[in-house]
């Protein structure tokens, strides 16, 4: 708890965050919940997606978790976020997911970018300064492309995306004899 709120938190704030969660879930079929591991059954943290600050009134969904100090360094994390996102997007109606942490959170910070999520800047959450991160789904809307036809003066772009084409399929195509 030592990145999370104010640290540890008494019985009643336990039972107050437990009823705001199961709240949540009921109002929007989405929250928090245990992280169990396979090999062992026990309980190792929390994750999951939740309204900004525990407010439904914004339209911002944060990313979330929380491990036992001795899953650190073990990929957990990153595993997880990687499919809440994947979860969120896929099952709610959102063009973004947030997470916010303390600018010192050095081993959430990769996480979060090792997902794919962008530093946006720094805000305030609760009474404590946080850096935000965000990450956008990835949707193509095919009605918002146009066809058209490429001119003398688009020469040089189309060079450069054949250069880049080149480039990209060299890893799957380089090791071939006359590829060079």
């Amino acid at each position: 708890m030592q990145y999370i709120g104010d640290g540890p938190r008494t019985s009643e704030e336990v039972r107050a965050g437990l009823e705001h969660v199961i709240k949540h879930y009921e109002k929007h079929g989405f929250t928090f919940g245990a992280l169990i591991e396979k090999e062992s059954h026990q309980c190792i943290g929390q994750a999951g997606l939740l309204h900004l600050a525990a407010d439904d009134t914004q339209p911002d969904i944060e990313v979330g978790y929380r491990l036992a100090r001795d899953k650190w360094s073990k990929g957990y994390a990153t595993e997880i976020t990687q499919e809440i996102i994947k979860w969120g997007f896929a099952h709610l109606p959102i063009k973004k997911l947030v997470a916010v942490i303390r600018p010192e959170n050095e081993k959430s910070r990769h996480v979060l970018e090792k997902v794919g999520m962008h530093y946006v800047g720094r805000d305030k959450y609760h009474h404590h300064e946080v850096a935000r991160y965000e990450i956008e789904k990835n949707q193509i809307v095919l009605d918002a492309i146009e066809i058209v036809p490429a001119t003398l003066p688009d020469w040089p772009l189309i060079q450069n995306m054949a250069r880049f084409y080149v480039y990209d399929m060299t890893r799957f195509f380089g090791f071939h004899e006359g590829w060079e």
